[in-house]
């Protein structure tokens, strides 16, 4: 994989419709989302208008890969909320003032991109979440799992986090019980 053999090289461009953005990475599961009578929101925690600077494409494998667990478990007529943030950086670490000098960017400034999926689904129990990020463990739910039939094998959580840790980010859950999982992971980005 090329992620674990530093083979991974980010392209980092603008974007300044986020809302279009994230839309076009949920459009895919339209279907599953009308069928089950899921309600997506997307929303800013605080207003930001600015262009962010970042891997787009490396942003939009993290997100789907959240989503379609989100899509997958949840409940009928349950919602997915996503939540987006972006905060000034505190302090810049060393490795991201060479990497903003190399790719001519000395004027951008660096903030922190959060996105928080939380979702009404069935929830992860306690002792099986260490689990999440490790490779080739699809964790099933042993409640309501019944409509849940697919070929996965465990992957996508696993690579979102080596992705979001080459970006230079965290992956986290942040809290999961019957009925509310939240997901939240962040990304150093150039405004």
């Amino acid at each position: 994989m090329k992620i674990q053999k530093n083979e991974f090289k980010t392209k980092p461009v603008f974007t300044a419709n986020m809302e279009e953005f994230i839309e076009k990475v949920v459009w895919p599961f339209s279907p599953q989302i009308m069928s089950r009578n899921i309600t997506v929101y997307i929303a800013w925690k605080n207003e930001f208008t600015c262009k962010i600077k970042t891997d787009w494409k490396m942003y939009e494998l993290i997100l789907f890969s959240i989503i379609q667990n989100s899509v997958k478990y949840n409940q009928f007529s349950g919602s997915i909320i996503l939540l987006v943030d972006c905060q000034k950086r505190k302090e810049v670490p060393k490795s991201l003032k060479s990497r903003r000098r190399s790719q001519g960017s000395r004027n951008l400034k660096e903030y922190i991109f959060e996105t928080e999926i939380i979702d009404s689904g069935i929830g992860i129990e306690e002792d099986r979440q260490k689990l999440l990020f490790q490779p080739f463990r699809e964790l099933r739910a042993k409640q309501n799992m019944g409509a849940v039939k697919d070929a996965n094998i465990g992957m996508g959580l696993a690579c979102s986090k080596e992705i979001v840790n080459k970006l230079g980010g965290d992956i986290i859950l942040k809290e999961s019980q019957r009925g509310l999982t939240v997901f939240a992971f962040k990304l150093p980005v150039m405004v």
